[in-house]
C-alpha cells in the first residue's frame, strides 16, 4: 500500500511541477533543415532502383542549380529504369517515423511522377508513398514488393511542369496525410489527402521520382526538411497541458499502440508523463 501511495505523491508531483511552471517549455521542435544541397553532394543519401543489374549513379547533385535530381531515360541505363529513389541514412532514426518529411520538388517533365516515400522498408521495397501521379491527382499509396498495394487516398491536382512545390508528408500512428502548394503561396491549412495506414509503424524517409510512360523522367528535390509532431498532445486540442497528463495517469501499465504511449515502447510509465511534462505548451 505504501508503494501504491508514493507513486500517487510521484505522479501529484509531477503534475504540480507541469501546472506550475512547465508551460514555457517548448512543445516541440520546429522543421529542421536535414540537407539542401549548396555543398554540392548528396553524403548521407543512399541511392536504390527498381531494375536488374542497375549500378548508382541516376541520383545527382546538380553542380549549377544545388538540387538533388532523380532520372533516367529509356536507354540509359540498360535495362532501364522505371523508378529512382534515394533514402536519407539519419531517417533510419525510430523518431522520424512520426511526423512531418518536406521538400521542394519539380518535375521537369511530362513523363513524371514523384513520391515522398515515410517507414519504407529496402529490403522489401515496402513503406507510404506521397505525391503525384500522372492522372493529376495527390496520393497517398501503400507499397510492398516495389508494387502499388493501394491507393489509400486521392484527390485531384493540377501540377505544371518546371514550376517548383512544397510537398510535406505526415505520419502520427497509423493517420497519414499530405499537403503540397506552390512555393510562393500560403501552406494549406488542412491536408489536402489524408489516410489511415496501420501497415507500417516504422521506416527509413526517401524521395523516388518515377516514369509514367516510356522515355526520360527527371525530377529535383531540395530543402529537405523534417519535424517533429506533437505526440504528447494526446487530446488533440493543439495544447500540451494536464489534460494529457491525467490521460497518461489513468493509462499506466502495458499498452499496444495506445496514445498515451508517448515515447512508443509499449508501456504508458513515468517517461511518458516525463515526456508530456517536458512538451507542455502550444503544439507548433
Amino acid at each position: 500500500m505504501e508503494r501504491i501511495h508514493e507513486k500517487h505523491r510521484s505522479i501529484v508531483a509531477l503534475i504540480g511541477l507541469a501546472a506550475a511552471g512547465a508551460l514555457a517549455l517548448s512543445a516541440s521542435a520546429s522543421g529542421q533543415l536535414l540537407d539542401d544541397f549548396e555543398d554540392g553532394n548528396d553524403d548521407g543519401w543512399y541511392r536504390f532502383y527498381y531494375g536488374d543489374g542497375i549500378e548508382p549513379g541516376w541520383a545527382v547533385v546538380d553542380a549549377n542549380t544545388k538540387v538533388y535530381r532523380l532520372w533516367a531515360t529509356d536507354t540509359e541505363p540498360s535495362p532501364p529504369l522505371t523508378r529512382v529513389g534515394s533514402y536519407l541514412e539519419i531517417t533510419e532514426d525510430p523518431s522520424f517515423s512520426n511526423g512531418h518529411w518536406w521538400t521542394t520538388v519539380v518535375r521537369e517533365n511530362e513523363n513524371t511522377d514523384f513520391f515522398l516515400v515515410m517507414r519504407g522498408d529496402l529490403a522489401t521495397l515496402s513503406g507510404y508513398g506521397y505525391g503525384w501521379s500522372w492522372e493529376d491527382e495527390l496520393n497517398i499509396i501503400r507499397v510492398a514488393y516495389g508494387e502499388v498495394q493501394a491507393v489509400l487516398a486521392s484527390t485531384p491536382f493540377d501540377m505544371e511542369v518546371g514550376e517548383e512545390y512544397i510537398v510535406e508528408a505526415g505520419a502520427l500512428r497509423d493517420h497519414l496525410e499530405l499537403r503540397m502548394w506552390p512555393v510562393g503561396e500560403d501552406r494549406p491549412d488542412l491536408p489536402q489527402v489524408e489516410a489511415t495506414g496501420p501497415e507500417f509503424a516504422s521506416g527509413v524517409n526517401a524521395v523516388l521520382a518515377r516514369s509514367n510512360h516510356a522515355g526520360y523522367f527527371s525530377a529535383t528535390f531540395d530543402n529537405v526538411s523534417f519535424s517533429d509532431v506533437c505526440m504528447s498532445d494526446i487530446t488533440g486540442d493543439g495544447t500540451v497541458n494536464v489534460k494529457d497528463l491525467l490521460r497518461v495517469v489513468h493509462a499506466f501499465g502495458s499498452c499496444d499502440d495506445c496514445p498515451e504511449d508517448v515515447n512508443l515502447d509499449g508501456l504508458v510509465d513515468v517517461d511518458d508523463l516525463l515526456e508530456v511534462v517536458h512538451n507542455f505548451g502550444p503544439c507548433p
